[in-house]
Parts: structure tokens; sequence; C-alpha cells
């Protein structure tokens, strides 16, 4: 990728005009160049096995998580039923992969979330999605998830939708190449339960 087409990309992002649709399920981004995109999340399914490989090879993916090795392994984590595997959608296409499971009735655990391409509205967008669904829809107590710490922009993006640093793991997370990182947990509370409680 050009640092140009990059730094193109990265002032689009800046100007994203976010529109709700009457469908909760999906948004419109505005570019401020006529052009929308549309994210929408749905589940995954087998035909979704390549997209989901190939996105787990990617620089800026591979460097903070870690996804299936072989589409047996991914068609083994859809049928198993203990976690969702959801893909996120632009203008009709696979963007992203959401891994999400729900525990003990009252907390989701966010396990993966990835994208294409980064600064395009696409995570803001999931994060939204994910705090309607776990508070709203199943009205759940509180949603967790753990971020590398050297990966600044996500948790940013966490921060900035109400999620709250709660801690450090030291070398919590071991990358492909062998090597130890920092591990950042992160948790939000439902807007209706929370309760002043500091610790």
């Amino acid at each position: 990728m050009s640092q140009k087409s990059f730094s193109k990309r990265a002032v689009e992002a800046d100007a994203l005009r976010l529109r709700h649709r009457a469908n909760r399920g999906s948004k419109h981004y505005n570019l401020g160049n006529g052009h929308q995109v549309t994210f929408s999340i749905r589940r995954a399914c087998r035909e979704d096995a390549n997209f989901v490989l190939e996105l787990f090879t990617l620089p800026h993916v591979r460097e903070f998580t870690h996804g299936p090795k072989s589409i047996e392994v991914f068609v083994n984590a859809l049928e198993r039923g203990d976690r969702e595997l959801l893909i996120i959608d632009r203008g009709g296409r696979p963007f992203g992969h959401l891994v999400i499971a729900v525990l003990d009735g009252w907390l989701m655990e966010i396990r993966v979330i990835a994208f294409e391409e980064q600064r395009t509205g696409a995570g803001r967008f999931s994060m939204e999605w994910l705090l309607h669904r776990a508070f709203e829809d199943l009205g759940l107590h509180r949603i967790f998830l753990e971020v590398v710490e050297s990966n600044t922009g996500a948790q940013a993006l966490y921060e900035r939708v109400g999620f709250l640093r709660e801690g450090c793991y030291r070398d919590g997370y071991r990358a492909d190449d062998g090597t130890f990182h920092n591990l950042i947990p992160y948790g939000i509370l439902s807007p209706q339960d929370s309760r002043a409680s500091n610790c």
C-alpha cells in the first residue's frame, strides 16, 4: 500500500459522517466525496472460511491477534456453539470478523475484532453494534475484552465508546514469532446497572 493511498483513506476517515438507517443492523458512512459506505453485521458461515483465513494473514491483524489456522478449525468453531462468529460486510462483501462469547448469562467477552483496512469507521460501527446487542438486546451486565498494549489505535477506539482500562497483564500475549507482549484488559458496565464501584 502506498503512503499516498493510506493518507487519502485517513483523510476520508476523518470526514466520516454517520447516518443511521431504519435498520439498526447497518449504517451508512458518508465519505464527503459523494460516496457512501454501508456496514452491516451477520452470522458467519462456512463460505466465509477463506476470507477469515486471509484476513489473519494481514500484518496489521496478525500482529495483534490469533486466528484460525485452517478451514477445518474455522468450521469446527462455527459448529461448536460456545461462541458467536460474525462477519462485518462493507457494501455487501466481507470486510471484517468478530468473535464474541456470552458467559453465565451476564458477561460478554469480545474475543476477536479485525478488519481488512483500518480507519474506515468499521471499528466504531462494530463496537456500537456490540454495545446495543449486549445491553439492549440481551440485557447483559458487562462487556470485557483484552488488547495488546502496543495496539494504541484499538485502545483509543474502546475508550471513545466508553470502555475503561482495568489493569495490565505482564507478558499476557504470546505472538506467533514467540515474543511476549503486555495485554490490557478493558471493560464496560451496562448503563442500566452501573453503580459507583471503583477498584
